[in-house]
């Protein structure tokens, strides 16, 4: 497992920001990719504090389908996981909590 924290600032108007961590993978590994019996999963979890200083999360999942057909209209080799991809506006129980000063 590679695990990599960055932290950065979205101003608006952005729609995205982009971080590359490069992963090794053997070559023996390879070919079980290739025939869908491994699976490459991404998992991460951005944090952030609201305008009204309220924390928030976002958990994003996405696993690398490399027998996708790739296009230049849809050239991204990763689909969303099932599970996993959620934020705090998925636990209504969980009572907001402030950001810290």
């Amino acid at each position: 497992m590679v695990e990599q924290k960055n932290s950065s600032t979205l101003t608006p108007g952005i729609k995205q920001q982009t971080m590359r961590i490069p992963v090794t993978v053997s070559h023996a590994a390879w070919p079980a990719y290739l025939n869908g019996s491994c699976r490459l999963y991404i998992w991460g979890r951005v944090t952030y504090c609201d305008v009204f200083k309220y924390h928030h999360f976002r958990n994003f999942c996405a696993i690398w389908l490399p027998t996708t057909v790739h296009t230049a209209d849809a050239p991204n080799p990763f689909t969303d996981c099932e599970i996993h991809d959620d934020g705090d506006e998925n636990y209504p129980e969980t009572p907001p909590v402030a950001c810290a000063q």
